[in-house]
């Protein structure tokens, strides 16, 4: 049967208009398929938004070592703090 689970991997803070953060999950469990979302946070009245703009996954070495690499990009106008998540199905 598959267990499904989510978790904020990570926040990010004064992030600015167009900039782009790179996370890498190393030893990434085989076996599960993974989601992410990310969610800014602005000041009240002001407008911002955020990317996921890419996951890659990898595999390499002897053992083989899992990599989830995961692209955000401050895609509005203003200066943003913002939460990444991850959800997961492992089979």
């Amino acid at each position: 049967m598959a267990t499904i689970w989510a978790t904020k991997m990570v926040s990010g803070f004064q992030f600015q208009p167009g900039d782009t953060a790179y996370w890498v999950w190393n030893n990434a469990p085989s076996e599960t398929v993974y989601s992410f979302s990310v969610q800014p946070y602005v000041l009240q009245g002001s407008y911002g938004s955020a990317q996921v703009m890419g996951v890659n996954y990898y595999v390499h070495g002897n053992p083989q070592e899992r990599e989830v690499h995961i692209t955000v990009k401050n895609t509005g106008s203003t200066t943003i703090n913002y939460d990444l998540f991850m959800s997961q199905i492992h089979i």
